[in-house]
């Protein structure tokens, strides 16, 4: 497979670090990650994404392949990963330091995360007990995150299966509504649950938690990774 031809590394702004994160995030959940689904993902125009993704490429922190799949250079993935476990750790402190819910960290840490050094986020890592995952799931880069397998989204289980919830997409992340709801009904990770039903007719799942059974849309479902129980990881 060719790669296009990629200019020397250049240094980045808080904008292109955001954007390499996302590059990173996506294609760690195995997604294709083009213009069109940048521009979905982050909600804004075609025009603001193909003029960021060229900054990229002229930085030498991105390229294209033959399919117009935008790839991370080794220069571009070292950024996005530094990143990424800003983010995740700065989540990190917000929920499990400072009490705020899982839905108020992802937003509140975009807020301070840039200023935050490497010796700081080091020493939040420590601090915080060397965590796996962000409060969602996702796995922190530098930690001892098992990345052999990222899971099966709970709308493709199969009735009768026992799941244990493990993460919440990249986009599910970026549904407020989404993290306030799984939030109130206590479908976070870790939380086991026998799959019910699957009813492509009604858009709908039901879960048999402990206690009680609970519905979710398949969209919603979609944006949640499950594992079987002999797979679950530490979060």
């Amino acid at each position: 497979m060719r790669i296009e031809e990629i200019g020397p590394v250049g240094p980045t702004t808080a904008g292109m670090e955001d954007y390499l994160a996302t590059i990173y995030a996506l294609a760690a959940e195995g997604e294709v990650v083009i213009s069109a689904r940048l521009a979905e993902h982050l909600r804004v125009g075609p025009s603001s994404v193909a003029g960021m993704v060229k900054r990229l490429v002229d930085a030498g922190h991105a390229r294209f392949n033959e399919r117009k799949e935008i790839l991370l250079t080794e220069a571009g993935q070292s950024i996005a990963e530094t990143a990424v476990r800003r983010h995740r750790l700065a989540e990190r402190v917000l929920t499990d330091l400072l009490g705020f819910d899982w839905a108020e960290a992802h937003t509140e840490a975009h807020s301070f995360e840039h200023g935050l050094t490497p010796k700081i986020i080091d020493r939040f890592f420590e601090v915080l007990g060397r965590p796996r995952t962000c409060p969602h799931g996702s796995p922190i880069p530098g930690s001892d995150a098992d990345l052999s397998w990222i899971g099966l989204p709970l709308d493709r289980v199969k009735v009768g299966d026992t799941v244990v919830m493990d993460r919440i997409t990249e986009s599910g992340e970026m549904d407020n509504r989404l993290l306030v709801m799984l939030g109130k009904l206590g479908l976070t990770p870790g939380t086991e649950a026998l799959v019910k039903e699957i009813a492509p007719w009604s858009n709908s799942v039901t879960l048999h938690l402990r206690d009680r059974e609970v519905r979710l849309s398949l969209d919603d479902a979609a944006k949640i990774w499950v594992r079987p129980p002999s797979r679950a990881r530490p979060v």
